[in-house]
C-alpha cells in the first residue's frame, strides 16, 4: 500500500477498501468487518446517487462477478469512489454520477 494511502486512512481522510481491510485485519489482528466499521461515513449526496435504480443493477453485476454479497459490493462500490474523488477534488465537490459511471466502467469491463 503506498505511504500516501497510509497517511490518509490514519488521518480519517481516506475509506478501507474492503480489499485493503482483508489484507490489514491479520496483520493487526482485528476482524474485517471492525475495520470498515471505522471508515468515515460516505458523503450522503454519493449513497443517494449509488441507491439509484441504474446503479444497483451495477452493485449486483460487481457482488456477482466477486462473489461477494450485495452490502459488500455497494460499500466496496462506495468506498472506491469516495476514496478516488478526495484524492483528486481536495475538498471540492465531485460529480458522483460521473465518478459512479466511470468506476463501474472499469470494474465490470463496460465501454
Amino acid at each position: 500500500m503506498p505511504e500516501r494511502t497510509v497517511v490518509a486512512l490514519r488521518r480519517g481522510r481516506a475509506a478501507l477498501t474492503s480489499e485493503q481491510a482483508e489484507r490489514l485485519a491479520p496483520v493487526v489482528h482485528l476482524p474485517v468487518e471492525r475495520l470498515l466499521a471505522a471508515n468515515p461515513p460516505l458523503p450522503e449526496d454519493l449513497v443517494a446517487d449509488l441507491d439509484q435504480p441504474g446503479y444497483r443493477a451495477k452493485v449486483v453485476a460487481l457482488a456477482e462477478r466477486r462473489g461477494i454479497d450485495e452490502i459488500e459490493a455497494w460499500l466496496t462500490a462506495g468506498f472506491a469512489v469516495a476514496a478516488v474523488a478526495h484524492r483528486q477534488t481536495e475538498g471540492e465537490k465531485p460529480a458522483w454520477t460521473d465518478r459512479l459511471d466511470h468506476y463501474f466502467a472499469l470494474v465490470l469491463d463496460e465501454p
